[in-house]
This record gives C-alpha cells, structure tokens and sequence, in this order.
C-alpha cells in the first residue's frame, strides 16, 4: 500500500513540472500498453554490465550513462549523497525510487516547500533534512554546494549554463528533462526512471513503474470515457503564484495533458505559448474555472485564494473558490425562493447576533475604556462610540457581497468595487479637511454605502425585495435599539465605581436583549436558539 500511493504521488508531482517543449496528444492506453513490454524487457539487462565491471576491476568505481542532453556522464558506482537543484519534483521521484529520502542531502526551497505542503513528507519524513541554502531561486551557490559533498548533483535539463557551472567546479552532474517527451507526464516519468536504473542499476525499477503507470491511467480513462463534453470540469492551473504574478499552464504544458487524463477541460488550452504562460486575474475571471489545481512549489496555499491574503487579487468571484466558501449557498443558487429566503435567513441570524454587540460596546464604551484601558484612553471613546455603528452595515454588506459572488460573474462585482472605491474617496474628501471625528463618521457612512450597494445589487439576482429586506431587520434593530437604551439608563443610575457599574450595564443588556427576543418572539431568536440547541446536542 505505501508503494502504491508513494507512486501516486510520483505521477502527481509530475503535474507541476516546468518545461518548453511542445505539448503532444494523451496517449491511449494500447499505445503505453504496447511499449510497456519491450521497455520492461530492457529494464532486465543491466546486470550484463555488472559482471564486465567485475572482470575489469578498473572500472568498477565508476558507471557511464547519458543524460538527457546527451551528455556522456561518468558517476561514482557508490552513491550516498544526493543534491536536486532545478528540477524541482525529482526529489519526489528519487524518494519512491529509493523507498527512502535518507541520501537525499540538498534541495531546492521550491522542492522543500512541495515536500513540507504535501504527502511526500508523511511518507518519507527524513525529505525534511535536507539542506536547501545552496540554492537562491534558480541559482545555485557553488561554494555552499561543495560543503554538502554531493557524489551527484541532477539539474534541469534546460537549463545547461548551470550543467556548465557546476562541471567546472568539479561536481557530477546529470541533466533531467521536463520537455523532452512534449510533456507527457507517462513518459517523462518512465524516462526518468529508466536513467535512475542506469545510475542505480541495483535498484532498477523501470519495469515496475511502467506496469504501475499503464494501469492508473488505464483505470481512469475506463472512469472519464463517458463524459460528455459539456459536463467536463473547467479546470486551472495555478503554476506559480505570489503578490506579482499568476502563471497558469495552457495548450502546451503540463496541465493540459493532466486535463486530458483526468476527463476535465483545461480553460486556458487556447494560450498556445510554450511552458508556463502569465496571465491576469481578469481573465481568469472570464475563464470562471469551477476547479483549481495549484502546485505547491511555492508558499501559496489554497487558504490564501479563500481568504485572498496574496498581494491585491481577489479570487472571491471565481466559481471554484465560491464551491468551497459559500458551499450552502451554492447548493441552491438554481432554486430561486430557496436562495432567496436562505439570503434572508442569514441576514436575519447575523443581525440578530452583530446589532446587540455593536451598540451594546457603544453603550457601555466609557465605562469598558475606564476599566480596561485607563483614563488616558477615555479622549478615544467616542470614536469608537461611532466605529460600532459601523459595525452595524458591515456584516449585511458582507452578507449580500457573498450571494454576489454566488450569483453573479466576476466582471459586475469588480464593477460595484469600483462604484464602492469612489463614494469613498468622495467621503473622504469631504471629511478629511474637517476632523478626525468627521473622518470616523465617515467611515461610518461609507460602511452604509457599501450595505446599501451591495443590497441593491442583489437584488437583481435574488427575489428577496427591499420591503422584505425591512422587515427582516426591523424587528431586530427595534430590539437592539431598545436594550442600548436600557443599558444607558443603567449607567446613569448607578454612580461610583466603574467596574461595578460595567458589570451591571452588561447583565442589562444581555437580560434584556434575551428577554425582549423572547417576549416579542422574534423569528430570528427562534432560529439562533434552535441552531444553539444543535451545536450543543453535536
């Protein structure tokens, strides 16, 4: 079972390989089926060789292969320490070759990174040994490399200079190729491993990854055959992504042949470009991938497309990333009422729990300030007083953003972005040469703007209307508003000592917010309790 995923993961890795070759067709499975044999039947010849070494002792330290620029190499027959710079998923490779990464000593960071964000590391722990500081990007420290004593270093084949470079520091180094079997991940594979048993011919397991690989991806061409066209997934790869650049793979690369396999259409096959392509997130929006595939060769993380937390994209309108964040939302974006009254119902549910809290801390702000923050901090209280009434248009505005997002196409929402960014700076304007005070309230005037926008906005995709809108908030906002009055009065009754009056403002208010909700049986304190009792019951 370990041999089987480990090889799994071999196949996956491969995925995120870099390359300029031109991309060729998916091979069908007869066609792999049929080379198989003859491939495996060579795979059995290396211990010819063996037995000439030992009848010419003076060359058995040594074994001559040729690499994949066809550069005539000659390796130690003993090989303890394994240095990988620029080809990024041959460590993957090297640990399911071995059934170990123990002689694994250097990396590239890209490499470390993959191994640390993925199974590899489970399975092979001892990946995370190695050292990476020889390597800045692309480009290799020969002097931090000489202090790892590799006995061989493997390099991209496409990058030749660095074969020079590190030949004529006294290295031995073998070039590795990503592009030159047009990128057909089946095959790069199986000739990876066809010159690993030349190096390692005691290890030889061209024969078993070939028969491995011929029927995984049997298997799953039997699986994605009867796939009509127009049900395939919309898929994109996210090759490279940081705070600078999106770089996808199109017609001629990796992703495509993988888009082929697994029964899915690759929505950037009509870039013609060779390797990886950058490309804007403006059109990946029009592409509306409904999956994503990212390497894990650098730091970004699926999280960080959810939570948009790189540079200042914003993925939060691509149908793939709504799936995953909005998924009851999504489950019922057709049903028309159903989606409606579910964009109600959590309107409904956040109000009822953000209205309390935010007038309740403005309601008791300078009593909290004086207890917690001291008398140095009291000038601030009313602009915080006003920042809680902001609090007050946030969440809606963030609820209807969410149903934009789940309804509607990328180009509208960064449309009302732009709509929302000048009524800003429009208030800004106005308030900034006034105070500071004037700035806060406009802050809370923009927080209105953006509700107000975005609620009008929804409307056009959802039958929830303005008046139904009212009435769901109005009951709560009645309630909310009654309690902060009653936490005022509080305040104003009990003089003396601060943390004794805060204490008794904070007992009003949650006394009376729970039992006006209950005496006016609100919809909503219905809904909050009964989704209380099943979190508890869970």
């Amino acid at each position: 079972m370990k041999h089987g995923k480990s090889l799994l993961c071999l196949l996956l890795a491969l995925l995120l390989l870099t390359g300029c070759a031109p991309a060729a067709q998916s091979p069908a499975p007869a066609e792999t089926q049929q080379t198989a044999e003859p491939q495996a039947a060579a795979t059995e010849e290396p211990a010819a060789p063996e037995q000439s070494a030992e009848q010419q002792p003076e060359q058995s330290d040594t074994i001559t292969v040729t690499d994949h620029n066809d550069n005539v190499v000659t390796v130690p027959r003993r090989i303890d320490r394994i240095v990988v710079c620029d080809i990024l998923p041959l460590p993957s490779v090297l640990s399911v070759f071995f059934d170990s990464a123990e002689n694994l000593v250097g990396i590239a960071p890209s490499s470390m990174s993959a191994a640390q964000n993925s199974l590899l590391s489970q399975l092979y722990p001892e990946i995370l040994n190695a050292e990476t500081g020889f390597m800045n990007g692309t480009d290799v420290n020969t002097e931090e490399l000489m202090k790892l004593a590799p006995d061989v270093v493997f390099y991209s084949a496409m990058n030749p200079s660095l074969g020079e470079k590190l030949q004529t520091a006294g290295f031995c180094a073998v070039a590795v190729s990503a592009n030159k079997w047009e990128y057909d991940c089946i095959e790069t594979l199986n000739n990876w491993i066809d010159l690993l048993s030349s190096i390692f011919p005691e290890n030889d397991r061209a024969a078993l990854c070939r028969q491995y690989s011929t029927e995984v991806y049997d298997m799953v061409q039997q699986r994605v055959k009867d796939i009509p066209d127009e049900e395939r997934a919309r898929a994109f790869f996210l090759f490279q992504y940081n705070d600078s650049t999106i770089m996808t793979s199109g017609k001629l690369f990796f992703g495509q042949w993988w888009a082929t396999a697994i029964g899915a259409r690759n929505v950037a096959e009509e870039l013609t470009q060779d390797n990886s392509v950058t490309v804007n997130l403006e059109q990946v929006y029009e592409w509306n991938p409904g999956v994503i595939f990212m390497t894990n060769f650098n730091t970004a993380q699926p999280e960080d497309l959810y939570n948009n937390t790189v540079g200042t994209y914003d993925w939060s309108g691509i149908q793939a990333v709504q799936n995953v964040t909005f998924p009851a939302l999504a489950k019922i974006r057709d049903d028309a009422p159903r989606f409606a009254e579910g964009y109600r119902q959590v309107v409904m549910v956040v109000s009822y729990v953000m209205f309390p809290i935010m007038l309740g801390m403005s309601a008791v702000a300078r009593d909290m300030f004086a207890v917690l923050l001291g008398e140095e901090w009291m000038p601030t209280v009313p602009y915080f007083e006003a920042v809680c009434l902001a609090g007050l248009f946030s969440p809606i505005a963030l609820t209807a953003y969410n149903v934009l997002k789940a309804r509607c196409k990328g180009p509208l929402i960064v449309r009302l972005e732009v709509v929302k960014k000048i009524i800003m700076t429009a208030i800004f304007a106005v308030t900034i040469p006034h105070s500071v005070m004037a700035v806060v309230w406009g802050l809370v005037a923009i927080a209105f703007c953006e509700m107000a926008v975005n609620f009008l906005a929804t409307t056009r995709f959802t039958s929830l209307t303005f008046r139904r809108f009212v009435r769901t908030l109005l009951p709560v906002a009645l309630v909310s508003g009654t309690m902060y009055l009653l936490v005022r009065l509080t305040a104003a009754a009990i003089p003396g000592n601060d943390l004794v009056r805060l204490l008794a403002e904070l007992a009003t208010g949650v006394v009376s917010y729970l039992a006006l909700s209950a005496l006016f049986r609100l919809e909503a304190f219905r809904e909050v309790t009964t989704i209380v009792r099943r979190q508890l019951k869970k």
